[in-house]
C-alpha cells in the first residue's frame, strides 16, 4: 500500500508542476504526429454531419465513406489547383508588383520632402528587399509541400476516426449496459 503524501500542499504542487512539464515536453516530442493527428481530426469533424446524415438516410457506411472521401479528395484538388494557379500567377507577376511598391515607396519619399520631412534617414532601397520576399514565399510552399506529403497519414487518421464516430453511441451503450458487461 502507499503512504499519504506527506508535505502538504507544497509537495502536490511541486507533482502537479513536474507532471505538466513532463505532458507539454511529450507534446513537443511528439509535434509532427500530433499535427497529423489533429488535422485528421479537424476534418473528420467537419465531415462527420454529413457521413451521418447519409447513414441516417439508410445508405450503408461503406458507401457513405466513400462519398465523403470523394468529396474530400474533390474539394483537396480544387484547392490544390487555386492554389497552384495564385501561386503561379503572384511568381509571374511579382516584379511588377515589385516595380508598382517601388513607384509608390518613391511618391511618398517626394511627398515627404515637399512637406518638409528629411526622409534621409530611412532605407529607400533596401525596403523591398526581393531575397526576403522570396525566402518567405519559399518557406510558405515548404510547409505548404510538407503537409501534402503528411497527407496519407492525415487521411488514414480521418478514415478511422470518421468510421469510429459512426459506431461511438452503439460502442459506449455497450459498455454501460449490465448485459454487455457479462460479455467482458
Amino acid at each position: 500500500m502507499t503512504e499519504p503524501l506527506r508535505g502538504g500542499k507544497e509537495i502536490r504542487f511541486i507533482y502537479v508542476a513536474a507532471a505538466v512539464v513532463v505532458v507539454i515536453a511529450g507534446i513537443k516530442a511528439a509535434a509532427a504526429i500530433v499535427v497529423q493527428l489533429l488535422v485528421g481530426i479537424f476534418l473528420a469533424a467537419l465531415c462527420l454531419p454529413i457521413f451521418n446524415w447519409l447513414i441516417k438516410k439508410r445508405v450503408p457506411a461503406a458507401v457513405s465513406l466513400f462519398i465523403v472521401i470523394s468529396a474530400m479528395l474533390i474539394v483537396g484538388m480544387f484547392l490544390v489547383a487555386v492554389i497552384g494557379t495564385s501561386v503561379n500567377d503572384f511568381a509571374h507577376e511579382f516584379p511588377a508588383y515589385q516595380a508598382k511598391f517601388l513607384t509608390l515607396q518613391q511618391e511618398i519619399f517626394d511627398w515627404l520632402k515637399a512637406k518638409g520631412i528629411d526622409t534621409d534617414g530611412i532605407a529607400h532601397e533596401d525596403a523591398f528587399d526581393t531575397k526576403k520576399a522570396l525566402a518567405a514565399f519559399a518557406t510558405m510552399l515548404g510547409s505548404f509541400s510538407t503537409l501534402m506529403g503528411d497527407a496519407f497519414v492525415i487521411f488514414l487518421i480521418f478514415v478511422f476516426v470518421l468510421l469510429e464516430a459512426a459506431v461511438f453511441e452503439d460502442k459506449l451503450g455497450a459498455i454501460g449496459s449490465g448485459s454487455s458487461r457479462e460479455r467482458f
